[in-house]
């Protein structure tokens, strides 16, 4: 698509106001999410060896004493300022 095209779509789509917009959108987000999920699963697929590596290093970096810690703390800064 030539940036003319371009410019001149989103200008028709933009005077076509909220109605416009929200037909577009309609029409697009299904189709974004869609090549989302097959990208997201192709990146997956192609580092299939890594995903034994990735949980252990979730697990370690969630259950690690300085973490628990961080996650209490925080908590408790929290229930304060909802106190006030």
């Amino acid at each position: 698509m030539r940036p003319v095209e371009f410019v001149s779509r989103e200008i028709f789509i933009l005077l076509g106001g909220v109605k416009r917009i929200g037909q577009v959108a309609e029409k697009l987000v299904p189709f974004m999410a869609l090549v989302y999920i097959v990208l997201v699963l192709g990146v997956i697929v192609l580092n299939y060896r890594n995903i034994p590596g990735v949980f252990a290093a979730i697990f370690e970096g969630a259950f690690n004493p300085a973490s628990i810690t961080g996650g209490a703390v925080g908590s408790f800064f929290m229930k304060f300022t909802h106190l006030s």
